[in-house]
């Protein structure tokens, strides 16, 4: 857990013998947006890891979440976007990959697997996915007011007051204990999506890591996944759809919109997890300055 905002963490841990260290960096947040920070992380053991984690913070008023709306009458629930394609559609200022589909749909179209809900709406109704599928599944369900908590859901889920939802799996940081998969073997080892949930409800962080891309970032366990949510201050987070869906996108009102980490492709994806924030808001001093400055100029004789 961080204990300020501005904190960062240089941690250094011995391998292989005298000589070797492998370094972890957690690196300190910094605003993007008002209620919003952006941090990084990166190691090189037990591989490279390169990190992108956003903050939200949930009791700022300015902060709305949205997902992905249903498609009404078309085939599946969703119309599959490109996270640059939802960016301009909706004028988000963030936004993460989501859940995973029921790849039969054919393209453009998903069906996702588990609950999802969009301004009050269901998109794609709870399931069993631990009957279903044999998963361990996590939801994140949000009230309008950002009143938010991560559990289990089932058909039989009272839903209501609920806002925003988006259910995957697996949920593998439950009350601070890591249940990820720790094994390295071929599908475990990926580029990773995840949000998480502060012990307070306050912060909602929304992670990716990248892999792939050898001499770079080459992936993560689950069970890594869910030690980097715990870095940045994540109580309990689930696992989204990753690989190739991989993709953490932020937009300026008036500037482009850009990926924070480094996708492998720009896959078009069947939900995504956006967040509405307000400008940055100028820090006190540098207002003050600004208005001595404006003092100053009043007071100068123009001749």
């Amino acid at each position: 857990m961080f204990s300020s905002p501005r904190c960062v963490f240089l941690l250094c841990v011995l391998v292989f013998g005298a000589d070797a260290f492998a370094l972890l960096t957690v690196n300190p947040w910094e605003p993007i947006f008002k209620g919003v920070e952006h941090a990084t992380g990166e190691t090189d053991t037990p591989r490279l890891q390169k990190v992108n984690a956003v903050r939200i913070d949930l009791r700022d008023p300015d902060i709305r979440l949205i997902t992905t709306p249903g498609n009404a009458w078309s085939p599946g629930d969703t119309t599959r976007q490109t996270g640059s394609a939802y960016m301009a559609e909706t004028g988000a200022q963030v936004a993460i990959n989501g859940q995973y589909i029921d790849l039969a749909t054919g393209y453009p179209y998903g069906d996702l697997w588990g609950l999802a809900m969009h301004e009050g709406q269901i998109v794609s109704p709870a399931q069993d996915l631990h009957a279903l599928i044999g998963v361990n599944p996590g939801t994140l369900l949000v009230t309008q007011d950002n009143q938010a908590r991560i559990e289990q859901t089932y058909p039989t889920t009272d839903l209501t007051g609920v806002w925003t939802a988006v259910e995957s799996w697996a949920y593998l940081l439950v009350n601070g204990v890591n249940t990820g998969d720790p094994r390295v073997i071929p599908g475990n080892v990926e580029p990773r999506s995840a949000v998480g949930l502060s012990q307070d409800g306050r912060y909602l962080i929304l992670m990716t890591i990248d892999g792939r891309r050898p001499g770079y970032s080459e992936g993560a366990t689950s069970f890594e996944e869910s030690e980097w949510l715990k870095r940045f201050g994540a109580y309990n987070g689930i696992n989204l759809d990753g690989g190739g869906s991989t993709h953490l996108w932020t937009s300026e009102y008036d500037g482009p919109t850009y990926a924070l980490n480094r996708p492998t492709e720009n896959r078009a994806v069947s939900n995504h997890l956006g967040i509405y924030a307000a400008p940055l808001i100028p820090e006190p001093a540098t207002a003050g300055l600004l208005l001595l400055g404006m003092i100053g100029l009043a007071g100068r004789r123009v001749v």
